[in-house]
C-alpha cells in the first residue's frame, strides 16, 4: 500500500513517499521544505489553510504522488505528557473519560477543545506503568484536514511524530537482535534534526523514557554536541536509581539529519564516552523493517536521514491516530445525544404514571399510620429505646473498668521501680498523687543526700521517669536529710473510657 508521509517540523516541511509491505516500509522518495513566514509574520503552522496550500504546492514540485497521507506532528503542535500510574488493564487505559482528565493536567487552558490519545508504552514492574498523553488543538486538526483535502490530499493518520518514532526504533532494535546485532542493555536512540532532538532510552526493547528537544537556529556542531550531552545526562540521572545514580548507556544510535555529517558519530562517542554508531552501518539487518526504494535505491548513505521520514501503519496503530480520536469523539457525542433524548422520552413515560403511584403511596401510608397508632407498637418502641440505654450504660462501664485496671497496674509497675531499683537507699515517708495527672510529689528520708542524687541522675538517664527541677533538701531534728521532689513519667494512652 502506498501513502505519502507529511511530517511537520518547527521551521521544515519533510514529505516521503513509503509503501507498506506488511511490517515493513519501503522509503522510495523523501524531500524537506523550510518554512517561510506568513506574510502578517505569524508562523505558517499557526494558519491551516495556508500550511495546507504550502504542503500542496511542495507536493507538486517535489513531484510526489498525493496518495493517501500519514500526517505526523512535532510536539509543539502535538503536546505531549509522560507520566507514571498504577498498573492497568487495556480496557481502563482506553477510558476516555480518565485520558481527558489527565490531559487537563498539563494542557494550558489557551489550547481550548483538544483531541487527546493515551498510550502505554512502558511496564516497569508488575505495579507501575508509564504512560504517555499526547493532544492536538480539535479546531486546528479539523481546519487542517478540510484544507489538505480541498487540495488533494486525503489523511488516513494523525500521530505525534515522537509516538511514531519509537515505534520504528522499537521494532528496529528488534530486527537487530534477530540479526545477532548485540546492542547492549541499555541502548540509545538519538534523532538529531536541523530544528530538533529526538531522544529514546530503551532498556534492551522496552521503551523507558522519550523526549523531543527543539534545537536553537544556526547551532554549531560544537554546540549541538554540548546540549545533547547536557540533556542526556539529565534524562539519565531522571531514570537513575533512588539514591541518584544514572543508568549506564551501553550504545547510541544516530539518525536523522544532522546525524550524517562527516565523523559526528565519533565527535559524539568521544564526548560522551559512549560507544555510538550511525544507522546507516546496519542498513542490511533491517532492510526487513525499513528499507530505501524507488529513487533512493541505490542511496544507502542517506539512509540516517530519511529512515525517520518513515511513517506509521495506519491500519496496525489504530489507537494512536487523533484523526480516529477525533471522530470516534463525534460519534460519542451523537451517542450522548441519543441517549439524552431516550431520558427524556423514559422521564415523560414515568411523568404520565406519577398519579398511579401516588395513589398507591398514598393508601400504604395509611396503613402505616393505622399500626403506628396502636398502644402495642408505641409500648414495643419504648422498650427498645430502654434496651439501647442500657447496653450504651453496660459497655461504657466495661471500658471504664478495664483503662482503670490497666492504669493501676502501670502505677504499681512505676512504683516499685522508684521504691526499690532506684531509691533503695532511701526511705520514702511519703507520696501524694492528683488524680488525673502523671506525676507524684515524692517526700524521702535518706541519712546521705548523695544516694537520693546517686538515684535522681539514675532516672533521669533513664528519660522515663524523670525527676524534676528544682527539687528540696531540709535538715530534720534527727540528722536525717528530707528530699522532696517531683517524679514525672509518661504513660502510653491505652483506650480509656473517653477514647
Amino acid at each position: 500500500m502506498k501513502q505519502l508521509t507529511i511530517k511537520i517540523e518547527r521551521r521544515c516541511i519533510c514529505l516521503a513517499e513509503t509503501e507498506t509491505r506488511g511490517k515493513r516500509i519501503v522509503i522510495r522518495s523523501a524531500r524537506t521544505f523550510p518554512l517561510p513566514e506568513n506574510p502578517d509574520g505569524h508562523a505558517l503552522a499557526d494558519d491551516p489553510e495556508a500550511l495546507a496550500r504550502f504542503i500542496g504546492d511542495r507536493i507538486k514540485r517535489g513531484r510526489l504522488t498525493p496518495a493517501p497521507a500519514v500526517l505526523l506532528l512535532h510536539t509543539e503542535l502535538a503536546p505531549y505528557h509522560e507520566y507514571h500510574h498504577p498498573k492497568m488493564s487495556a480496557s481502563a487505559m482506553r477510558n476516555r473519560a480518565q485520558t481527558e482528565a489527565e490531559a487537563e493536567t498539563f494542557l494550558p487552558p489557551s489550547l481550548g477543545d483538544c483531541i487527546v490519545e493515551n498510550e502505554l508504552y512502558s511496564g516497569e514492574s508488575d505495579t507501575d506503568n508509564t504512560s504517555a498523553i499526547f493532544a492536538v488543538r480539535g479546531a486546528f486538526l479539523r481546519a487542517l484536514i478540510k484544507a489538505l483535502k480541498s487540495c488533494g490530499i486525503k489523511v488516513r493518520f494523525v500521530s505525534s511524530a515522537l509516538s511514531v518514532r519509537s515505534d520504528m526504533m522499537r521494532g528496529m532494535l528488534n530486527a537487530l537482535l534477530k540479526n545477532d546485532v548485540r546492542l547492549g542493555q541499555n541502548p540509545i536512540c538519538l534523532d538529531v534534526e536541523d530544528d530538533c532532538l529526538r531522544l529514546l532510552l530503551f532498556v534492551r526493547t522496552r521503551l523507558v523514557h522519550r523526549r523531543e528537544l527543539p534545537l536553537p537556529e544556526g547551532l554549531s556542531d560544537e554546540e549541538l554536541l554540548l546540549y545533547i550531552e547536557e540533556e542526556l545526562r539529565a534524562a539519565l540521572l531522571r531514570l537513575g536509581s533512588p539514591e541518584g545514580e544514572e543508568i549506564k548507556p551501553d550504545c547510541i544510535l544516530l539518525a536523522g539529519a544532522r546525524a550524517g555529517a562527516q565523523n559526528f558519530a565519533d565527535r559524539v562517542a568521544g564526548r560522551l564516552n559512549i560507544p555510538c554508531r550511525n544507522i546507516d552501518t546496519y542498513a542490511e539487518q533491517l532492510r526487513d523493517t525499513a528499507a530505501l526504494g524507488g529513487e533512493l535505491t541505490d542511496k544507502s548513505s542517506l539512509y540516517g536521514r530519511t529512515v525517520p521520514l518513515a511513517g506509521a501503519i495506519p491500519g496496525k496503530q489504530r489507537q494512536k491516530n487523533l484523526l480516529y480520536g477525533g471522530f470516534r469523539k463525534r460519534r460519542e457525542r451523537g451517542i450522548a445525544r441519543t441517549a439524552a433524548v431516550f431520558l427524556i422520552l423514559a422521564t415523560l413515560a414515568a411523568m404520565s404514571a406519577m398519579p398511579l403511584a401516588s395513589l398507591y403511596i398514598e393508601r400504604e401510608n395509611a396503613k402505616n399510620l393505622e399500626i403506628i397508632l396502636r398502644p402495642i407498637y408505641a409500648e414495643a418502641r419504648e422498650k427498645l429505646a430502654a434496651q439501647r440505654q442500657l447496653n450504651t450504660l453496660l459497655q461504657s462501664h466495661m471500658a471504664e473498668e478495664a483503662y482503670m485496671q490497666s492504669r493501676n497496674l502501670r502505677y504499681g509497675d512505676l512504683l516499685y521501680q522508684i521504691s526499690k531499683d532506684l531509691f533503695a537507699e532511701t526511705r520514702i515517708e511519703r507520696i501524694v498523687h492528683e488524680n488525673n495527672d502523671n506525676s507524684l510529689e515524692v517526700t524521702f528520708l535518706s541519712a546521705d543526700p548523695d544516694h537520693f542524687l546517686e538515684a535522681k541522675e539514675a532516672m533521669n538517664a533513664s528519660g522515663n521517669p524523670v525527676v524534676a527541677d528544682p527539687v528540696i533538701l531540709t535538715r530534720t531534728a534527727d540528722a536525717l536529710w528530707r528530699c522532696v521532689a517531683t517524679i514525672s513519667w509518661e504513660i502510653p494512652a491505652s483506650g480509656g473510657p473517653d477514647e
